[in-house]
C-alpha cells in the first residue's frame, strides 16, 4: 500500500482560541516525542506560524499562495532545523485567494491535494484562518481530519454549531474528511463559567483534551522556543499538550478501523 500522510486541520471562525500555538504543539510532540516526520502548512495570511518559525518572508510569494495558484505544482518547502518541516504563508495568500477567485477555476477546491502526495511526511498539520474562505475550503478538501480549539465563553461555545455544520458540508466533497472532536484552551479550573461551559463541550461534542491556562504559556508565544514543552516541560500546558497528541492519535486510528 502506498504511503500516504495524515492530514489534519486546525480550525475554527472564532479568533484567539490557540489554533497556531496547538497547531505547533501537537507538531512538536509527533515530531520529538514520536519520532515522525512532520510538515506544518501555515493556511493564514497573517503568517503567525511562519514567524514563530523564523520563516516568515512578506516580500515572497508564499508556499500556500503556490499551492492555491499552481495547485500541484511543488510548494516552497522550509526545513527549519527543529525537526519540522513548514509551508509558510505571509500576505500573498490575499491575492492568491482574489486570483483563484478572478479565473472561477472549477478544480480550485482540489489545489491542496498535492499535499497528499508528500509521500516523506507522516503527519502534515494544517493552521487555518477563522474563517471560510477558498484556502480554507481547499485545506478542507486535503484534510482527513478536522480538531477544533475552543476557549471557554459564550462565543465560542456558540459559534461551534456553526464550524460543525460548515465541516458537514466539507464532507460532501471530501468523504474522507472527519471531525475528531475539540480542544478547551486557556482553561482556568477555579472559574465557575469555565466549569459550566466545560460540561456543554463535554455533553455537545467529543473533548479530546483540556489545555489549562498557564502563564508560562503566554512567555512561551514571547520567547524564541517553538513550544510549550521546549520552554517549561513542567508546565500545566506543555503537560496537557503531552496528554492531548496520544488522544488525537488514537481518534485517528479508530475513525480509519471505522472506514475499512
Amino acid at each position: 500500500m502506498e504511503k500516504r500522510p495524515r492530514i489534519l486541520s486546525v480550525w475554527n471562525l472564532k479568533g484567539g482560541v490557540g489554533k497556531t500555538y496547538t497547531a505547533t504543539n501537537i507538531a512538536a510532540e509527533l515530531s520529538h516525542r514520536y519520532q515522525y516526520h512532520v510538515l506544518l502548512v501555515d493556511n493564514d495570511k497573517q503568517g503567525n506560524l511562519s514567524r514563530r518559525f523564523n520563516c516568515y518572508k512578506p516580500d515572497m510569494l508564499s508556499g500556500t499562495a503556490q499551492m492555491l495558484t499552481h495547485g500541484a505544482a511543488a510548494p516552497e518547502i522550509v526545513h527549519t532545523g527543529t525537526g519540522i518541516d513548514i509551508i509558510p504563508a505571509n500576505m500573498s495568500l490575499v491575492g492568491a485567494t482574489w486570483q483563484t477567485i478572478a479565473e472561477g477555476s472549477a478544480d480550485s477546491a482540489d489545489r491542496y491535494l498535492s499535499l497528499r502526495k508528500l509521500a516523506d511526511y507522516d503527519y502534515i498539520i494544517i493552521d487555518n484562518p477563522p474563517d471560510i474562505a477558498i484556502n480554507v475550503i481547499d485545506a478542507l478538501v486535503a484534510s482527513h481530519y478536522v480538531i477544533v480549539p475552543v476557549k471557554i465563553d459564550s462565543w465560542s461555545l456558540e459559534g461551534y454549531d456553526n464550524v460543525a455544520e460548515l465541516i458537514g458540508q466539507a464532507q460532501q466533497i471530501n468523504t474522507e474528511l472527519r471531525l475528531l472532536g475539540t480542544v478547551a484552551t486557556q482553561y482556568h479550573r477555579s472559574y465557575v463559567s469555565d466549569n459550566s461551559g466545560m460540561k456543554w463541550l463535554q455533553e455537545h461534542t467529543n473533548v479530546l483534551g483540556t489545555i489549562r491556562y498557564s502563564s508560562k504559556a503566554v512567555e512561551n508565544t514571547f520567547s524564541e522556543c517553538i513550544a510549550a514543552s521546549d520552554y517549561s516541560s513542567r508546565s500545566a500546558v506543555a503537560i496537557d499538550y503531552k496528554k492531548l497528541v496520544p488522544q488525537i492519535i488514537a481518534a485517528m486510528d479508530a475513525a480509519e478501523r471505522q472506514a475499512r
